[in-house]
């Protein structure tokens, strides 16, 4: 199976996973990641096919970028 992920406009290019964001009220902390990120990581989750898998499943990737000059 082949899987090709689409970008747009507002998704241009893969994204790497930052760390987490800290916050804290009163005396309680909260961790939470960056808005930005949790939308592109559901972006990409959308696309994929639900698959119920009952065996090791083998990923390679493949990423292209362009160079801006």
């Amino acid at each position: 199976m082949e899987i090709e992920i689409k970008f747009n406009e507002t998704f241009e290019a893969p994204m790497g996973s930052p760390r987490p964001r800290f916050s804290t009220k009163g005396r309680y902390a909260h961790t939470y990641m960056p808005t930005k990120y949790t939308e592109h990581k559901k972006y990409l989750q959308n696309q994929m096919p639900k698959l119920n898998l009952e065996n090791a499943l083998k990923i390679e990737l493949e990423f292209y970028f362009s160079r801006r000059l």
